[in-house]
């Protein structure tokens, strides 16, 4: 009897007590296999994007810098584009391209890409109506540079248009595509966002944001 009773008992630990939590345990370690595998983090919320110019800063300036007001890096310069700052660099085979960018913005892009590359004779391109971007797509169709530099203005909202235009170019083959954004003293925090958001979106690696931040004292 009391064999019996000992084998009920046994029985129905494994049966009711063991092997369900082990089934439980063996569905909660595959589930959470597969939720490890697709969970990724959103780097274009505003949070993610201000941590990562603390512990990866991208941005180079335009005009004078006051000493007093920020930590500079050693290798920074003065009145010039410093080209050891940054990671992402503009060479002679990228091909620069503005968009939508006012006339102030403009020149700052101008001397921005004179900065690194003063054997760029071509007048920069400023996409800003429907006729100039169908001209810029045909054009780097045609042109045999592989990297293409976007200017844009941080300030500016990217809309649905905008972000149609950027999605066309890049979706072109065999070229990888640099957002520099002109950041003036007026910008959002969350237009950052904004921007990286759309660069995760149409493919821009985010690594090949460059923010160039201007110094008014010489343009106003």
């Amino acid at each position: 009897m009391r064999l019996a009773w000992s084998s009920l008992l046994i029985s129905s630990l494994l049966l009711y007590g063991i092997l369900p939590r082990l089934c439980l345990f063996l569905l909660m370690a595959y589930q959470l296999k597969g939720k490890k595998i697709a969970f990724k983090l959103d780097l274009s919320e505003s949070y993610y994007v201000q941590l990562r110019q603390l512990l990866k800063p991208n941005k180079t300036s335009l005009g004078i810098t006051d000493a007093d007001d920020e930590i500079l890096p050693i290798n920074s310069v003065h009145n010039s584009v410093d080209k050891q700052s940054i990671k992402v660099s503009l060479s002679e085979e990228s091909y620069p391209v503005a968009i939508e960018l006012s006339a102030k913005q403009h020149g700052l892009a101008t001397e921005h890409l004179h900065g690194y590359n003063p054997q760029f004779v071509e007048p920069l391109i400023n996409a800003c109506d429907h006729q100039t971007q169908q001209s810029v797509i045909a054009l780097l169709t045609k042109c045999e540079h592989k990297t293409v530099v976007l200017y844009v203005g941080a300030n500016r909202l990217p809309d649905r248009g905008l972000k149609r235009f950027i999605t066309t170019l890049t979706s072109l083959a065999d070229k990888e595509f640099q957002l520099y954004m002109i950041v003036e003293n007026d910008h959002s925090r969350q237009r950052d966002s904004d921007w990286y958001q759309l660069a995760n979106t149409v493919g821009i690696k985010l690594d090949n944001i460059l923010h160039i931040e201007v110094a008014d004292a010489e343009h106003e």
